[in-house]
């Protein structure tokens, strides 16, 4: 637990490197879009919940399979509905993907403890809990940094798609299935090894986020 707690200022870290980045090339930080980014993260979020249940309903199951295709679908759509919402200024459009970004690494770093903690508990529940992330391919034998170095890239990503949908609306119809097969490749290769999975996100994030600063910026 302790260096999960040590670690744990790296990932915020990320955040703070894409912040100082754009406000050094003329770009500050608009706190207003900031904060819209963090409310569309949790908007997407809180749909996934009734997509869940309708899932363990048809599946008949505690744990619905097929939900991560549904993430990038909810998170796209929402960015696009507060792009619309608060306007499409490259500014705003980096502020947003920032504060998504941002909310990202909260929610990382709470996973990073809560699954540190699990390690040392022996009881049925955390037991259960252990056998679930196991098969899901979540491992808790990793190093945190694995983590931290996966925000940089999955922080890119979303600065990047923000970026995109705001150059172009219809980019809404590219950034679906990519964000899609995003997820769906990081999760099966994670089961693999976190090395290829810290490669196949460096690939998406990277490609998008230089996408993005190519058409809006450079």
């Amino acid at each position: 637990m302790r260096k999960a707690i040590a670690v744990s200022p790296i990932y915020l870290l990320v955040s703070v490197i894409f912040w100082l980045l754009f406000w050094k090339s003329g770009y500050p930080m608009i706190w207003t879009s900031f904060g819209l980014g963090i409310l569309g993260w949790w908007i997407a979020y809180l749909l996934r919940i009734p997509i869940s249940m309708v899932l363990m309903k048809i599946q008949e199951e505690k744990q619905p399979k097929g939900i991560i295709y549904f993430s990038g679908l909810l998170e796209e759509i929402v960015r696009l509905i507060v792009l619309v919402f608060m306007g499409s200024t490259v500014q705003k459009a980096l502020s947003l993907g920032q504060g998504w970004a941002f909310i990202e690494v909260i929610f990382a770093i709470l996973n990073l403890l809560i699954l540190t903690s699990l390690k040392t508990k022996t009881d049925e529940k955390s037991m259960q809990a252990k056998e679930f992330l196991n098969a899901t391919g979540i491992k808790l034998d990793g190093s945190p940094l694995w983590g931290a170095m996966e925000r940089v890239f999955a922080s890119g990503f979303h600065i990047g798609s923000a970026l995109l949908i705001a150059w172009n609306p219809w980019m809404i119809l590219v950034m679906i299935p990519v964000h899609t097969v995003y997820n769906v490749t990081v999760s099966r290769v994670m089961k693999r090894s976190i090395a290829y999975m810290e490669l196949a996100s460096a690939l998406f994030g990277s490609s998008v986020f230089i996408l993005g600063l190519f058409v809006y910026i450079i």
